[in-house]
């Protein structure tokens, strides 16, 4: 997306709200006050450009946060021990969807493990955390796919899981690791074809479980729940 601004203030999900400078940095220094001396953490966190560069020479946590011209927040990004995570958030400040990316595939390569995106109620329009179901697709490098779907339905809450019998294409999944300050592509929104994650593309790859009372079971061919042992 053009015309974005990054800022190194942390995004706080909880609360759907920037932190300031000085919350940031003390984040990261109760997060690290055990971890590293002293006198250098605290010329790290001189500023958070200074944690910046030091977190990112030595992959530790950092924050950057992306805001459109209208200064409404667009996502959070989180880099950690050569990982990846963005957070896209909506016009009520809340979390819609997360991609993360794995950072130990390959040396220069982050691999998009996770799509996780969330739905809330319609009637809701405002920042809140309770979504009423979240479906989270999650891949390996060798193009296993697993789908969780995860919903709320007259008060109860109910997972289900589906897997790809056959292995998915991933290549979209490949990410280069970004260079410090430079977040256009990991930052990308779409990230695959027109319909390639759709739910009609993954239905004859799949078999469906549904989890109850701790254990497994799937549908037969006639709709009756059989437990996979």
């Amino acid at each position: 997306m053009k015309n974005l601004k990054y800022i190194l203030e942390g995004w706080n999900d909880a609360y759907g709200e920037l932190q300031n400078d000085e919350d940031t940095l003390d984040f990261y220094r109760t997060t690290y006050e055990d971890e590293i001396d002293k006198t250098i953490l605290e010329e790290a966190l001189s500023s958070l450009e200074s944690w910046s560069k030091y977190a990112y020479k030595n992959k530790l946590l950092f924050h950057v946060t992306a805001i459109m011209e209208n200064d409404q927040p667009y996502a959070n990004l989180i880099f950690n021990e050569g990982h990846s995570s963005v957070e896209f958030i909506d016009e009520y400040n809340r979390i819609y969807l997360r991609y993360s990316f794995g950072g130990n595939h390959h040396p220069e390569q982050l691999f998009l493990e996770s799509l996780h995106y969330f739905i809330y109620p319609d009637s809701i329009k405002e920042f809140t955390n309770d979504d009423i179901r979240d479906v989270q697709y999650i891949f390996t490098p060798e193009g296993k796919l697993t789908i969780w779907d995860r919903y709320l339905e007259k008060g109860k809450w109910y997972e289900e899981a589906k897997e790809a019998e056959e292995p998915v294409n991933v290549a979209s999944n490949w990410e280069p690791y970004p260079q410090l300050g430079d977040y256009q592509s990991i930052i990308r929104l779409e990230r695959w074809e027109d319909n390639e994650l759709a739910q009609p593309w993954v239905e004859k790859y799949i078999k469906k479980y549904i989890y109850k009372d701790g254990s497994r079971f799937y549908k037969d061919e006639d709709g009756n729940l059989i437990e996979d042992n």
